[in-house]
């Protein structure tokens, strides 16, 4: 693009802006128009120092998410952990216990993980089931993902 194209691709973008603000603008005075007129006078508020610290935003902890999970016995409590963190700490992402256990489910995408996910999943869809959960609560997913992807003994296993 040479230097007179890129001029006038400039002036006509301003001129875009230009229009944009006005049309704005007018819409705001048309809403400042619609609302009602206070009869009392508005006091002025006393000047309040800032202190430094109300300057600080204050940051939220946000958490890694747990990693993909395929079942491997060796990670499968790491998995756990990684998902309790994160909901312990993000409590107001999750409506309710279920969609907690879904979201920990959406990360078992391979292997044995996969295969369990899925056999949840059918149970669920299965005619004579439907309306209900697999599991009750988090808690009840808890214990059977405990008893298919953490082996009773691992820090013996682990030792021998």
């Amino acid at each position: 693009m040479d230097n007179e194209q890129r001029i006038t691709s400039l002036e006509q973008t301003l001129t875009e802006m230009l229009a944009k603000e006005a049309d704005t603008q007018n819409k705001l005075d048309i809403l400042i128009s619609r609302l009602p007129m206070s009869t009392d006078p508005i006091s002025p508020t006393p000047d309040i120092p800032l202190q430094p610290r109300d300057l600080v935003k204050k940051r939220k902890v946000r958490p890694a998410s747990p990693p993909d999970f395929d079942g491997d016995c060796t990670k499968g409590l790491a998995f756990l952990n990684s998902c309790q963190t994160y909901v312990q700490l993000c409590p107001e992402e999750f409506e309710n216990e279920q969609t907690v256990i879904v979201w920990a489910m959406s990360y078992m995408k391979t292997g044995r993980a996969e295969k369990w996910a899925a056999r949840v999943f059918r149970w669920e869809q299965e005619p004579t089931n439907r309306g209900n959960n697999r599991f009750v609560d988090w808690a009840a997913f808890r214990v059977e993902f405990k008893k298919e992807f953490c082996p009773a003994h691992s820090d013996s296993a682990a030792i021998n």
